[in-house]
């Protein structure tokens, strides 16, 4: 009876993922005490050593029944570490999954941007991304005589005259608030940092209700607006 609320208690405070080695120690230790016994059980010499005495109750369960008992956990922590490394295999089977679809996930996103810079370097308008400041994040192109280098991470209003900057930036809060776009033209710096002309569109990044960037896509009407002048 000791010995069964031993092992229960033992089993009890296992905690998930350790009932395999319990179940192994426990296997191998009833094992082991079952040779030691049936070791001395044949030395007459240990007659007067042995705490459990020949012929007591304890002495033959142990002899009878410890070593089926051993072997009974030991085949129990050997199921175990077979269910332990199936469930093993499925979580890495699981995680190899989520890793493949977020690497095809990843993979699509790079084949949209590429396909979305195409959209952009062959289109002739100017598509700016900028942030709620005015710094220019991206911008697909820049007018000859300015590099990407002194474009990026500027500000829009540096390309601008100083009113035109005080309008833009009205414009900018207007589609910050309203989060909605807003049609505008404005006056800025073109080829060679002449004023040029431009129609523009710029509307609200969003992301988690807050607008988080805004894109611009400018289109240069300055021969157009001189036809008219001419015409009119």
């Amino acid at each position: 009876l000791a010995l069964v609320k031993l092992v229960a208690c033992f089993v009890a405070h296992a905690k998930p993922g350790v009932y395999t080695r319990r179940a192994l120690f426990l296997g191998a230790w009833m094992l082991l005490v079952h040779q030691v016994f049936r070791l001395t059980d044949k030395i007459p010499a240990f007659d007067g050593m042995i705490v459990i005495g020949r012929g007591s109750v304890l002495h033959d369960f142990v002899l009878d029944f410890l070593e089926p008992i051993g072997f009974a956990f030991l085949l129990s922590g050997l199921f175990l570490t077979g269910v332990e490394i199936f469930r093993e295999r499925e979580k890495i089977r699981i995680q190899l999954e989520k890793l493949k679809s977020y690497l095809d996930a990843e993979a699509e996103i790079r084949s949209l941007e590429a396909k979305l810079r195409c959209v952009f370097d062959a289109v002739n308008d100017y598509v700016l991304t900028l942030s709620p400041s005015g710094k220019i994040i991206g911008i697909n192109r820049t007018a000859k005589g300015i590099t990407m280098e002194q474009a990026l991470g500027k500000r829009v209003f540096d390309f601008m005259t100083e009113g035109e900057a005080h309008r833009i930036r009205s414009v900018m809060t207007r589609v910050c608030e309203t989060q909605t776009p807003v049609n505008y033209e404005m006056i800025g710096d073109g080829d060679n940092h002449m004023p040029t002309m431009y129609s523009c569109r710029m509307g609200p990044v969003m992301k988690d209700g807050k607008v988080e960037s805004l894109v611009v896509v400018a289109t240069d009407i300055t021969e157009k607006r001189t036809v008219q002048e001419l015409l009119a």
